[in-house]
C-alpha cells in the first residue's frame, strides 16, 4: 500500500465521536496557519504567532458565525507530527466540528486518514515504532495498568532494550564478517557466544512479559459458573 502524501495540509476531527463540552479539529502541514487564519476570525493574525500561543477568535463561514474558538498554535518540528500544527478548540458538538472540518477542507486542506498525524510523527522521526503503538494503546487504555503500560512504550524503555539487542547482534554480524574477510586472524569463541546469549536473554526476559500484557490490553474473558443462589450476581456486580 502506497504512503500517503507527507508534505500537504491534513486535517481531522480529533476528538472522540459524539456530542461533548470541547471537540477539536486539528490541521497538520506547511499551509496549517495560512488555512486556519481563512476561518478563525481573532484581532491577532494566526500566521504572524509563534508556536506555544492560544488565542480567541470566532470562526466564521463568510458572514455566518460557526461557533467560538480557541486556536492553539504549534510551530515545526515543535509538534506532535514535527510539522506546523493548528488545533482550533470549539464547542464539541457534532455539527459544529463537521462544519468546522468542512471549512477547512475547502480551504484546500485533504481530510487524514486513520492515524495519519501519528504515521507522520512517526516518519518525521519524532517518535518510533514502538511508541507510535503505544499511541494507540494510550488512546484505548480502559484500566490503570493499561495506561502505565502504554506509557512506559511511549517512555522509550521498551525501545532501548530493543536497541541493546540489535546492538547485540550487530556486534556478531560484524565479527561474522571479520571471520569471512580475514578468516587467518580468528575471533575467539566469546566474541560471537557472548552477545548471542545476552541478547536471547534480553529476548526471553520480553516475551515472559508479552502475555500479561495482551492481557492488560485487551481483557480478558472469565465465566462466573456455580450453583443457584451461591453469589454469582453479586460477584458480577460488586
Amino acid at each position: 500500500m502506497a504512503l500517503p502524501p507527507l508534505h500537504d495540509t491534513i486535517a481531522a476531527i480529533a476528538t472522540a465521536p459524539g456530542s461533548g463540552a470541547i471537540g477539536v479539529v486539528r490541521l497538520s502541514g506547511p499551509e496549517s496557519f495560512r488555512l486556519a487564519e481563512q476561518i478563525f476570525v481573532s484581532k491577532q493574525r494566526l500566521s504572524a504567532l509563534p508556536g506555544g500561543r492560544v488565542i480567541y477568535g470566532r470562526i466564521r463561514d463568510g458572514s455566518e458565525l460557526i461557533d467560538e474558538a480557541l486556536a492553539l498554535t504549534f510551530r515545526a518540528p515543535h509538534s506532535y507530527t514535527a510539522q506546523d500544527v493548528i488545533e482550533l478548540q470549539t464547542h464539541g458538538g457534532p455539527a459544529v466540528l463537521r462544519a468546522v472540518l468542512a471549512l477547512c477542507l475547502r480551504r484546500g486542506a485533504r481530510l487524514a486518514g486513520p492515524g495519519e498525524f501519528t504515521l507522520r510523527a512517526y516518519l518525521s522521526g519524532r517518535i518510533d515504532l514502538v511508541q507510535a503503538e503505544a499511541v494507540l494503546d494510550l488512546v484505548m487504555a480502559q484500566s490503570d495498568q493499561a495506561r502505565r503500560n502504554a506509557n512506559l512504550g511511549l517512555s522509550k524503555a521498551l525501545s532501548r532494550e530493543l536497541d541493546r539487542i540489535q546492538m547485540d547482534l550487530t556486534g556478531v554480524y560484524g565479527n561474522l564478517q571479520a571471520v569471512l574477510d580475514y578468516p587467518e586472524e580468528g575471533v575467539p569463541e566469546s566474541e560471537f557466544a557472548t552477545p548471542l546469549r545476552q541478547a536471547l536473554a534480553r529476548c526471553e526476559r520480553l516475551l515472559a512479559t508479552a502475555k500479561a500484557g495482551a492481557m492488560v490490553r485487551r481483557g480478558a474473558r472469565l465465566a462466573i459458573v456455580g450453583r443457584p443462589n451461591v453469589g454469582k450476581s453479586s460477584l458480577l456486580n460488586a
